[in-house]
């Protein structure tokens, strides 16, 4: 880019070529996959945050629409979690503890059946904002908590 005489490095990161930004359905659905993915890993190693940032500056850019950018983050949240959910509920605990017994630490489960225990639903939209952590819907479903009252609870969270 040039200003005058100067010269600025294009900083834009490689991955965010003017194809893929201008390619449309196809940067909705990696912000969709990304957030999905983040919102199914009990704990995260994907960057969903960081995707919602750079998805947001672009919108205020221009470059794209801001209401698919919401439409797909609010889904690919909800989603997510609901996986998340009836995962643990159609499996009970023991199988469960069987195939994944890293992520059902007693104690692990235990912080989010007392967290469950005392908000209720709220826990679910609470685990939202934790960094790293997305065991309250799954300990939800493995209760087997009233599906209402966690999907509200799901999608007050997604959508915040």
């Amino acid at each position: 880019m040039f200003i005058g005489n100067l010269t600025l490095p294009d900083t834009a990161p490689s991955f965010l070529s003017p194809t893929l930004l201008h390619s449309g359905p196809w940067f909705y659905l990696l912000v969709f996959a990304i957030i999905f993915l983040g919102a199914v890993f009990i704990i995260t190693p994907v960057p969903e945050n960081s995707i919602l940032f750079l998805a947001g500056a672009l919108a205020v850019g221009g470059q794209v629409s801001l209401g698919w950018v919401l439409l797909v983050s609010i889904a690919g949240a909800y989603i997510g979690y609901d996986l998340n959910y009836w995962t643990a509920r159609l499996l009970n605990f023991t199988v469960c503890s069987r195939f994944c017994p890293h992520i059902l630490q007693t104690g692990k489960v235990d912080k989010a059946r007392a967290l469950i225990e005392e908000f209720g639903p709220l826990s679910v939209v609470a685990s939202r904002f934790i960094p790293a952590v997305n065991l309250p819907p799954f300990v939800a479903g493995l209760d087997g908590m009233n599906y209402r009252y966690y999907a509200a609870a799901n999608l007050i969270g997604a959508v915040l």
